[in-house]
């Protein structure tokens, strides 16, 4: 290393224009020489001033160095040249690779390599994992019956995969060790899509063979879509589907999507569904989720700045006051505790939001007001709450 730095500068300071010219001439010569970075400085001669003439060496060498330190017989010559060449080209030249020698020499290293391996050594390669027939992957594993009843009965993706995953722990499939089998949300999506492309392709076919189909009916006694709708002021009644109802509350929910508004979308969804069946009811109450008393009270403390909406507030106020109990108003705060979140019965009578559900037990403030003192939610009665716009 020390050499290259010696050398790096000398080509410095010469580019500068420094040193002396006699120095400089001898530089420019030592450029067209191969850097002589070989540890043995011992001096070679060659066969020609050595009377050897048709020595293979070609090339010999009086070294005192250690083995370490000599150079190998066979790179002699080619040193030699190296050394004392001046220009770009000397008496001897890399060239490419010799091909034929190269393969000659493997060759005999590899036939030496398994002539040293004594036949007593050799040890048979032991298969230890014998092949056998890929296991189908656990997401097609997902049975058939459990994306077809989903189907059938409008169950989510979330869970269906809690319902089988729960079936395959109890026959033991799933264990605590092999948890592969396990189903999610993913797996009973695309056993779906799988089942509904077979029963796509099943039901073309049956159409192919019956000559095509005219006309699909159905029977308004099972068909839950096909409902009696009565005349305001009238006895009278007339049939309507339940996409009547539909479209009123889809398009209600689009333009006032705000999260606040949940619970007057329930009650303006019971609006519409009085005249429905029993069954529709059912499904009306197990999607309430915005039916809570959590989103009703923050309802009516955000009510807007209207006669009838005071009212609202006014019964938001009364009934947090309630839940929160006797206390200090200004020291006061909610229970910010952990709850039970659990979608509540609604009243399907219920003429505005307040009378949704049953307030005398189960119901808890907004966590939006937990953490505000009694004296301020009091202050809500005069100024609506004011919240983020979660979208």
């Amino acid at each position: 290393m020390s050499k290259l730095k010696e050398f790096w500068n000398q080509a410095v300071k010469f580019s500068l224009g420094k040193g002396k010219l006699d120095a400089k001439e001898r530089f420019s010569v030592k450029l067209d020489k191969l850097f002589d970075i070989l540890t043995c400085k011992c001096q070679i001669t060659s066969c020609e001033g050595g009377g050897c003439d048709g020595c293979v060496i070609q090339a010999h060498i009086n070294c005192s160095c250690s083995r370490e330190k000599r150079i190998p017989l066979k790179d002699l010559a080619y040193t030699k040249g190296q050394k004392e060449k001046v220009g770009s080209k000397g008496s001897h030249q890399i060239g490419g690779p010799d091909l034929q020698e190269h393969k000659r020499q493997a060759d005999g290293d590899e036939d030496l390599e398994l002539e040293s391996v004594a036949e007593d050594e050799f040890v048979p390669e032991v298969e230890l994992f014998p092949e056998t027939e890929p296991e189908p992957a656990a997401s097609t594993k997902v049975q058939k019956n459990y994306a077809l009843a989903s189907v059938r009965y409008g169950i989510g993706l979330r869970p269906t995969a809690a319902i089988a995953t729960a079936a395959l722990i109890d026959a033991g499939i799933i264990t605590e060790d092999n948890t592969s089998k396990v189903i999610d949300k993913n797996k009973v999506k695309r056993a779906q899509e799988k089942l509904m492309r077979e029963l796509g392709e099943e039901f073309e076919e049956k159409c192919r063979e019956m000559g095509g189909i005219s006309c699909i009916l159905f029977d308004g006694r099972i068909d839950l879509a096909n409902v009696m709708m009565e005349a305001e002021g009238s006895d009278q009644s007339f049939p309507a589907k339940i996409r009547e109802h539909y479209y009123p509350c889809w398009f209600n929910v689009k333009v006032k999507h705000s999260w606040i508004k949940g619970p007057r979308h329930i009650q303006f969804q019971l609006d519409c569904l009085k005249s429905q069946r029993k069954e529709v009811l059912d499904l009306v109450r197990r999607s309430a989720w915005y039916a809570h008393s959590e989103a009703i009270l923050q309802t009516l403390l955000c009510s807007e700045d209207q006669k009838e909406r005071i009212e609202e507030r006014i019964e938001g106020v009364e009934r947090i006051l309630a839940i929160r109990g006797e206390g200090d108003p200004d020291t006061q705060l909610g229970d910010s505790s952990v709850r039970t979140r659990r979608t509540p019965d609604i009243n399907c009578d219920a003429s505005s939001i307040g009378d949704l559900i049953s307030w005398s037990e189960g119901v808890s403030e907004p966590p939006l007001t937990c953490l505000l003192s009694t004296s301020e939610v009091k202050n809500v009665i005069k100024t609506p709450m004011e919240i983020e716009v979660f979208e």
